[in-house]
């Protein structure tokens, strides 16, 4: 048996008690997608609208994934909000901040990313109310990775990008969409 580095250990510690958060925020996340329409249907849910608006995870990059889930989870919920504008409101608090430094980039955000997805998103769920990261590039997240594309499968079409980053302060941001 070796002996650990006690700073070593607790870093241990404190990585498995984010991840166990993290997973518990994704299971609750799920369980709200699970109660939207029945399957085929876009229209916002009652359930997604009870969620609380949540930045971006800070967590170590060994669940850097998990956190990624989550984001993905929440920008989900939050196209299913009924109320329009405070879904927005959600979806904007995943997006990386350099891409709404404007009035021109927020409208553009709306006009764009957020109509096609409040429209598509039951596109992206699966009758469990699941989403699938079918690819990731790279395919392998590492420590010093600070940009990621996830592809999420989309029913009856090719599967779709969400560009991550991750900001100085170890957070991670959705920067490009292809929904």
């Amino acid at each position: 048996m070796t002996r650990q580095d006690p700073e070593m250990a607790e870093g241990f510690r404190a990585l498995t008690r984010a991840i166990e958060a993290l997973t518990d925020e994704v299971r609750l996340l799920r369980q709200a997608i699970a109660q939207r329409p029945a399957a085929g249907v876009s229209a916002p849910g009652p359930a997604a609208a009870a969620l609380p608006a949540a930045p971006p995870s800070r967590v170590p990059a060994g669940s850097a994934m998990a956190t990624i889930e989550a984001n993905i989870a929440a920008l989900m919920a939050a196209a299913r909000v009924e109320d329009e504008e405070a879904g927005f409101e959600r979806f904007r608090a995943l997006v990386l901040p350099q891409r709404q430094d404007s009035p021109r980039a927020v409208y553009s955000l709306r006009g764009s990313v957020w109509r096609a997805l409040r429209q598509s998103v039951g596109r992206y769920l699966d009758p469990e109310g699941a989403f699938e990261i079918v690819s990731t590039a790279p395919a392998e997240l590492r420590e010093d990775t600070g940009v990621i594309k996830v592809f999420l499968r989309k029913a009856g079409g090719s599967p779709s990008p969400v560009t991550f980053e991750r900001d100085p302060g170890g957070a991670w941001w959705m920067r490009d969409f292809g929904l």
